[in-house]
């Protein structure tokens, strides 16, 4: 707090802010926009991060299930068989994919990083975290489907 000068009222007292609040407000509005506009766009381009995640699936079951392809531009991700010589697909549909849950967590992050309890790099960082997490273990979710409809057939999968 200030003392009023000579010339104010006794009444007015001026509350002085430290310059770096623009810049911490600046920080704090960025990442909480930053992360609205990840939620956003994955909700909006879905198809695209489900063609990211049979992408990445197709390497581990190559290596596991010896063959392994994936279409390029596809969600498909084709493997063995357990019945016949042929190839099996599994297709990663928009609830077999991380997006619902990693959408939703980008928008909480937004509104964390909006309130002066939590450092917005900090949050940035955890949401950065828990998407990864979530990409990792729907990823090895994939797999498990991959691996047990190729050596055990599509019981209990239909």
């Amino acid at each position: 707090m200030v003392a009023p000068a000579a010339s104010q009222p006794l009444g007015a007292w001026a509350i002085e802010q430290p310059a770096s609040v623009g810049w911490s407000r600046f920080r704090r509005l960025l990442v909480a926009f930053l992360l609205l506009a990840a939620g956003i766009g994955l909700l909006v381009l879905q198809q695209q991060v489900r063609v990211v995640e049979a992408m990445a699936a197709r390497p581990p079951l190559a290596v596991i299930l010896g063959q392994a392809v994936h279409v390029p531009g596809s969600d498909l991700v084709f493997y063995p068989d357990y019945d016949s010589p042929g190839l099996r697909a599994l297709k990663v549909t928009f609830t077999c994919s991380s997006v619902p849950l990693v959408a939703p967590l980008a928008l909480l992050g937004s509104a964390m990083a909006c309130t002066r309890r939590f450092r917005p790099l900090r949050v940035l960082a955890g949401v950065l975290l828990a998407i990864a997490s979530v990409f990792a273990v729907n990823l090895v979710r994939i797999l498990l489907i991959a691996i047990s409809t190729s050596n055990f057939g599509l019981d209990g999968y239909e």
